[in-house]
């Protein structure tokens, strides 16, 4: 599925690049790069795919910044043998909320805190094998993959996941040094459907007190303040959302 063709003259500014050189590499005239922005005239699929081809080709060149530099590199997985009740005990270690699966060098699933609390309900053993319970793999980038071409990735997709490991100083100022903030605002506008986990879900408030005061995305109106049983006039039992 290709970007829409109104966004043709967004991204074609924001490198810079003037009709007639996008004209060039695609190897159709001006004329038709101005009509086809201006919505007078339909490209052919072949020449919309060359067109957006071209656009994330120069759009990677002038990226600094790779894929890997977002991600984190400790990497906690399983294998498809470990056992449900595994899951859940690394899971409590690590204080993480999904785990990929991987065989060999080869990420075949996931499982997830909200999978296991599902299984948990039905009934399932903590003996079971994860390879019977766990989700499909999640699409893998590679860590050269240019940064720049998360964007249209993300903006393209129908609904969007904001993981959760780490502090929320640090993930915001990630997110604004990337401005994957502005993917999300543009996602949100658009009204696709959006999933914080743990701190992804954080990160959707307007501030966070974790560490130091930090201004979040403001989607959801409110203070992440941290939970202690300190506060607990009531002696009852908490649940464990506090700082880790």
């Amino acid at each position: 599925m290709l970007p829409s063709i109104e966004s043709i003259k967004q991204q074609r500014l924001k490198i810079n690049m003037t009709q007639k050189e996008l004209a060039n590499l695609v190897g159709v005239s001006t004329s038709m790069i101005n009509q086809i922005e201006s919505g007078r005239s339909a490209p052919s699929y072949n020449t919309a795919k060359r067109i957006f081809e071209v656009l994330a080709s120069k759009e990677s060149e002038a990226s600094a910044h790779n894929a890997g530099e977002l991600c984190s590199q400790k990497i906690v997985k399983l294998k498809p043998t470990n056992t449900l009740g595994e899951a859940m005990v690394k899971m409590d270690k690590e204080k993480i909320s999904q785990i990929p699966i991987f065989d060999g060098n080869d990420a075949v699933g996931v499982i997830t805190d909200s999978g296991i609390i599902g299984h948990m309900s039905d009934g399932v053993s903590k003996k079971i094998r994860i390879e019977d319970i766990m989700q499909p793999a999640p699409p893998i980038v590679e860590n050269e993959t240019p940064a720049s071409t998360l964007d249209p990735l993300i903006k393209n997709s129908k609904c969007i996941i904001i993981p959760g490991v780490g502090a929320f100083p640090e993930a915001m100022k990630r997110l604004r040094e990337k401005k994957l903030d502005k993917t999300i605002y543009d996602c949100h506008e658009k009204k696709k459907s959006i999933l914080g986990i743990c701190l992804g879900m954080q990160l959707l408030f307007s501030e966070s007190h974790e560490v130091t005061k930090t201004k979040g995305l403001n989607l959801i109106k409110g203070d992440v303040v941290k939970f202690s049983q300190k506060n607990n006039s009531n002696n009852t039992t908490t649940f464990n959302v506090g700082w880790n």
